[in-house]
Order: C-alpha cells, then sequence, then structure tokens
C-alpha cells in the first residue's frame, strides 16, 4: 500500500506543478495563502467541500478569503485540474484529476463516508454493452449509496434485500 500511495503523491504533485505553471502563464497572482490551499487539495485523496476548505484554512491560519478560495476551486475545474460532484447527499464535493485513472464510488448514506473503486470487468461491461446497442459513450460515472459496515451494525456480514431497506 505504501508503494500505491508513493506513486499517488508523485503523480499528485506533477499535477499540481502543471496547474502552478498555468496560474503563472496567465499571470495570476499566487499568494502563499493560495499555494497552500491548491497544496491541500492535490494532497488530499478525500472529495472536499467547499466547507472542507474553509476549515482547512481556518484551522491552519491561512489567510485567504471564501472569494479566493472560490475562485481557485472554479479554476481547477475551468482548466481540468478537479472535477464537480453532487452525491446524493446534495452538498458539492470536489476532487482532483487523478492521471490515467478512472473511479467510480460507494457512499455510505449515514455517515456520507466516499470509497473510490475500481473494476476492470465493470469498465469491459461497460464498453461491451455499448458496442452491443451501437452507442458512443464519452463519459459515464457510477455511484453505489448504501450503508458500510460500521453503520449497518451487528448485521454487516448479512445481505439484506433492497425491498427491505427504509
Amino acid at each position: 500500500m505504501a508503494i500505491v500511495n508513493n506513486v499517488l503523491k508523485n503523480n499528485n504533485s506533477k499535477i499540481e506543478q502543471e496547474f502552478f505553471s498555468i496560474l503563472n502563464s496567465k499571470e495570476f497572482v499566487l499568494t502563499s495563502g493560495i499555494k497552500k490551499i491548491i497544496n491541500f487539495f492535490f494532497s488530499s485523496e478525500e472529495h472536499l467541500s467547499q466547507n472542507d476548505i474553509e476549515k482547512y484554512t481556518k484551522k491552519n491560519k491561512i489567510d485567504i478569503s471564501e472569494n479566493q478560495i472560490k475562485q481557485v476551486v472554479e479554476i481547477l475545474i475551468d482548466y481540468g485540474f478537479a472535477r464537480k460532484h453532487k452525491f446524493e447527499d446534495g452538498i458539492v464535493r470536489y476532487e482532483h484529476l487523478h492521471l490515467n485513472e478512472h473511479h467510480d464510488h460507494i457512499i455510505c448514506i449515514k455517515c456520507k463516508k466516499i470509497i473510490e473503486f475500481k473494476s476492470d470487468k465493470i469498465e469491459q461491461y461497460q464498453i461491451n454493452i455499448s458496442n452491443e446497442t451501437d452507442f458512443h459513450p464519452f463519459w459515464h460515472k457510477m455511484e453505489i449509496y448504501g450503508l458500510c459496515n460500521k453503520c449497518f451494525g451487528n448485521h454487516s456480514k448479512k445481505h439484506v434485500l433492497l425491498s427491505m431497506a427504509h
């Protein structure tokens, strides 16, 4: 797992440096506060909300306004360095670009934990279905909602029929 984490950190660092290069070429004023939130964003593997970023800035006493944070997040999205997600709970969250990696999400409806996963079998199945139906997909997303083992409680080893869910 440490090797995977090191690869992620290296890829994230490369993407972060590319983003800084673009901002520099656009003569964007890179204050120390902006640099710190960009570094925080790219170093996190979480799906961050605007509120999460603001909490980070307050906790770390970073001098940056809410409008500056919004501006940086919008630039990240505009240049393709971040994606905006609105999961079932309605909170808008952002995740940074992952080089050459598509992934999907499993979301706990109780604790809001988000787990990323990748399945080559599912990806291939989607390609096969698209080919069989003469469809030309550009993108897709998969979100699976349910309860994690911790939230499900003592019954976590048992399967529950969807019809039994409340």
